[in-house]
């Protein structure tokens, strides 16, 4: 089943009186229970990509379909109950609430989603090394552990689509694998629909399907006939090449 459909897509930014092309005619579609890779360099598209999809931005032109509701119609209001009803984010910036502590943080996501569910917040909290920070405020936390926080949050909600905006930037590899896994395992588990925003091509296998982005436009689609498991990528020896 199609959950998301993207159909001649533009995002026009008009920068000294010219026009600016971060999508140019975007056709995608994703079904229900994939996990995307969307691939690109800084400046390629793929961030302008996710918050149109998200609803955080708006398309010049176009449609977004989502089970079949055109988001290009909605009002902000609708927008903002897709965001809250059906999206999970994970942000580059963590986006964290600064005056709540780790497990409130991580609880917002429950409460969001289907509901508080204690005992999945303390599995979160477990798995990404937090159960020690759990009553520590998010400035009392290194870089790496935000990042672990915002993704628990964002699993906690449980969302019907996770957008995760390079979601292992700030961590080390052993992380960035123990990251990966979990949303690898939340793919499969709950028929997640994830879409993955990385600039890292060791991630192109871990998915179902990497679409790679170059000047807001796709130049390629690989379609995975494996999903390679988190531990078995290469993460560290790929950050340093090329797309």
């Amino acid at each position: 089943m199609t959950i998301l459909e993207l159909k001649n897509v533009n995002r026009v930014y008009e920068v000294n009186n010219t026009e600016l092309y971060a999508l140019k005619d975007m056709n995608l579609t994703i079904q229900e229970g994939e996990m995307i890779i969307i691939l690109g360099q800084s400046g390629s598209g793929k961030s302008t990509l996710m918050n149109v999809i998200s609803g955080l931005d708006r398309v010049t032109n176009g449609q977004i379909l989502y089970k079949n509701k055109d988001l290009t119609q909605c009002n902000n209001l609708e927008l903002d109950q897709y965001r809250r009803d059906e999206i999970g984010f994970i942000f580059q910036t963590y986006n964290l609430i600064p005056n709540l502590k780790v497990y409130e943080n991580v609880e917002l996501g429950a409460v969001l989603g289907t509901g508080k569910d204690k005992e999945n917040i303390d599995d979160l909290l477990k798995e990404f090394d937090l159960t020690q920070f759990r009553d520590n405020f998010p400035y009392q936390l290194s870089g790496g552990g935000k990042q672990r926080v915002a993704i628990s949050r964002a699993l906690a909600k449980k969302p019907s689509l996770l957008m995760c905006d390079e979601p292992t930037g700030a961590l080390d590899e052993a992380n960035a694998i123990k990251v990966m896994k979990k949303l690898q395992e939340y793919n499969a588990k709950y028929n997640t629909t994830i879409v993955v925003i990385t600039h890292n091509p060791a991630y192109a296998r871990a998915g179902h399907r990497a679409i790679y982005i170059n000047n807001g436009q796709i130049v390629k689609e690989v379609v995975n006939e494996r999903v390679v498991p988190a531990e078995e990528l290469r993460i560290s020896e790929a950050m340093g090449a090329r797309l």
